[in-house]
């Protein structure tokens, strides 16, 4: 049985989407669920729409699809893109109503009861919740004859009764293969020409022990799981020898989730003299604990780091259950820029709360005590399905999904309206990239590669 697994595309509503969104690595998930079928004997493509000309108009997934002739297309979304998987999947069933659809990804995890008690629901046979690998080989065995529906976990649908089923958990969540087969399935030199660099992305990690209301990570996971730090260099040096790749991002929002991981894996780069360029996300409170690893790091490759600030007051961070202080982002901003590596950080605006000028000190301390070289003015989005949804859907004024990419403005606050948000976002995110000081700071960086990749965003804003 063959499957066709389809990442829909993200498409930029405003200069904050272009900027954030343009360009763009491989989707780790649907390569996790590559290579973990491959493995198993199943007969694999990958379709990106992200990468194709039109970025997956009707005819170009026609086409695809008329001419691998799948059994079963697989189908991954974040919220922002779940209206494109809904159109994909309509396509198919217009293309041909015997091919089997099974849709995962976050949007799905958060909301696939709500789906399926929605008119979207007869455009997909099976709903994945957990993580997609076992999920769907097991339905691919089903639908082979050999697999018990009702036996497969992490899974929903409607039964024959039309009825909703929704079967138990997965038990034992898997970590992060290394990945090798499923890179080949990928039209790698579309990526290399994307006008921000050829980067390639995995994921070490699953899950996350934060309690974020605005998140999905402790929903959609039970625990933790992390590839080894051996695995990991593998993987690194796997994709450097085989595409030899600008950089390789490291898709996990905790990769420093672990020091004892992180000691070992700049151990084991070290031992085998591999200086591979590379970004990673962490929390500030890790950053700060493993400070004293930054410089071994920055020698090993890495020249950005992310961090989910997301506020400079300690009441707004109590708010959205974000369990760091505005002094510890500080200190852990400090000591990235001190290592010479560069910083990417992450602070939301529009909050319930907000007012033009609550939004405006923000973004003077963040321009004061965190400096980033590259800024993240995200808007306050609530994602259906988490315990932001609940609190924040009254101040929703979008609900077109697309918007919501956390760089559009969805929402009013109890004092000014979403245009007005917008706006505000929009002057304050201008301001800050058109600073000289701050343009000085990307043009003098001692790291030549943060040099170079921050003056590309710079070039394409």
């Amino acid at each position: 049985m063959k499957i066709s697994l389809i990442t829909p595309p993200r498409i930029a509503i405003s200069p904050r989407d272009a900027v954030r969104i343009e360009g763009g690595v491989p989707h780790p998930g649907i390569l996790c669920i590559a290579e973990f079928l491959l493995s198993h004997g199943i007969d694999t493509t990958i379709l990106d729409l992200n990468v194709l000309p039109a970025k997956g108009s009707d005819n170009e997934i026609i086409d695809y699809l008329t001419k691998e002739k799948p059994e079963v297309v697989g189908l991954t979304a974040l919220t922002c893109n779940y209206p494109h998987m809904v159109r994909i999947a309509g396509l198919v069933r217009r293309i041909a109503r015997d091919i089997k659809i099974i849709v995962g990804g976050v949007h799905i995890a958060l909301n696939h009861v709500d789906i399926l008690n929605s008119s979207d629901a007869e455009l997909f046979d099976f709903l994945v919740y957990g993580e997609g690998e076992q999920a769907t080989l097991e339905i691919i065995r089903h639908l082979d004859g050999v697999k018990s529906l009702e036996k497969i976990r992490g899974i929903c649908y409607k039964g024959c009764d039309g009825y909703i089923v929704k079967n138990p958990p997965v038990e034992n969540m898997l970590r992060p293969p290394i990945i090798r087969k499923a890179w080949e399935l990928l039209d790698i030199p579309k990526y290399a020409n994307n006008g921000k660099g050829f980067g390639l992305s995995f994921n070490t990690m699953r899950g996350c022990y934060g309690h974020c209301n605005f998140c999905s990570e402790p929903l959609r996971w039970s625990g933790v799981q992390m590839m080894t730090a051996e695995d990991i260099v593998t993987q690194f040096r796997y994709l450097n020898d085989r595409f030899d790749p600008d950089y390789i991002l490291i898709g996990d929002s905790n990769f420093n989730l672990s020091t004892e991981r992180i000691k070992k894996f700049v151990e084991l780069m070290e031992s085998e003299d591999l200086s591979i360029p590379f970004i990673f996300g962490g929390r500030a409170d890790k950053i700060w604990e493993q400070r004293e690893l930054l410089p071994e790091l920055r020698e090993r490759g890495a020249f950005l780091i992310f961090i989910g600030g997301e506020r400079m007051a300690e009441d707004d961070l109590s708010y959205i259950g974000k369990d760091l202080s505005p002094c510890l982002v500080e200190q852990a901003a400090l000591a990235v820029h001190e290592s010479g590596i560069g910083l990417e950080t992450m602070f939301i605006f529009g909050l319930p709360f907000d007012t033009e000028e609550s939004m405006k000190t923000q973004a003077r301390l963040i321009q004061e005590r965190i400096r980033p070289e590259i800024p993240s003015f995200a808007s306050y989005t609530p994602i259906p399905g988490t315990p932001e949804y609940q609190r924040g859907v009254k101040y929703i004024r979008i609900h077109d999904l697309t918007y919501y990419t956390f760089n559009n403005s969805v929402c009013d606050t109890d004092f000014i309206n979403r245009y007005q948000v917008d706006n505000i976002i929009n002057g304050l995110w201008l301001n800050y990239w058109m600073r000289k000081d701050n343009r000085d700071n990307i043009m003098n960086h001692s790291n030549e590669t943060t040099r170079m990749f921050c003056q590309i965003y710079y070039d394409n804003f």
